[in-house]
């Protein structure tokens, strides 16, 4: 697969693993993250598409291969959302459980 995330390179990793923000050919703005391991990537696409299909929020994700042919986790950004610590004053008691 050619990544629709390659063609700009928009901001470094934000966590633990080696990634950051691109910006695709398509105009989607994209986390992408590369694992040491590839089924960790394989794991969190699997499980992003299985809590969409359970109707519970994921990002559009998919699997990618990088240029030198690493196998990467592309995930769409989902615009003014915030993080979780953001978001979490907000929620009701229901919505935190």
């Amino acid at each position: 697969m050619t990544p629709p995330c390659a063609p700009s390179w928009n901001a470094g990793a934000a966590g633990s693993n080696r990634g950051g923000f691109y910006t695709g050919s398509d105009g989607v703005h994209r986390y992408v993250k590369f694992y040491a391991d590839p089924t960790q990537a394989a794991g969190e696409h699997l499980a992003n598409r299985l809590y969409r299909d359970l109707g519970i929020g994921a990002p559009k994700s998919e699997l990618v291969r990088d240029p030198d042919g690493r196998l990467a986790y592309a995930s769409e950004i989902i615009e003014n959302d915030g993080t979780l610590s953001s978001l979490w004053p907000r929620l009701s008691t229901a919505e935190r459980k």
